[in-house]
């Protein structure tokens, strides 16, 4: 506290002005309040359909899947992989997040299941990778198989 006392006696404040509330106020937000606070991220999909995908959240990612499919517990595990190599991206690496992700959108994971004719995803003829949407937004495809595949 006397660094506080310092600086108040140099602002010539007094413990119970408005102004000294405004000051602690402001020290409050400047040091013990997060760093960063994330915004609410929003949906943005190409292909995603809310009323035949489930879909998960956790951090900037959504994953979506064919609700005929129950991926519940693979998608949790994934998710949980995906953020701590997010965090090593980002902090060890110093890349920076997707467009999506700086322009308030999810970042869109979408579980397809190959040879399935009757899949929701199947018209695509996805694979196992990243691509491009019609918004300029990268996005992955994993077939159902690779999901807990680290080394992939």
């Amino acid at each position: 506290m006397p660094i506080i006392s310092k600086t108040l006696n140099c602002l010539n404040l007094s413990e119970n002005s408005s102004t000294m509330k405004i000051f602690y106020l402001f020290l409050f937000m400047l040091l013990i309040a997060p760093s960063h606070v994330n915004a609410q991220l929003t949906i943005n999909t190409t292909f995603g359909n809310l009323n035949e995908c489930d879909t998960m959240t956790r951090g900037v990612y959504i994953v979506w899947w064919d609700k005929d499919f129950n991926f519940d517990a693979q998608v949790d595990v994934t998710l949980d992989s995906m953020i701590s190599y997010r965090e090593i991206c980002l902090n060890e690496m110093l890349m920076s997040d997707p467009p999506n992700v700086l322009d308030g959108h999810y970042y869109n994971v979408y579980i397809h299941n190959p040879g399935d004719a009757n899949g929701f995803f199947n018209p695509y003829g996805w694979g196992n990778g990243q691509g491009t949407d019609s918004n300029g937004y990268p996005f992955l495809t994993l077939p159902n198989g690779a999901l807990n595949d680290f080394t992939n």
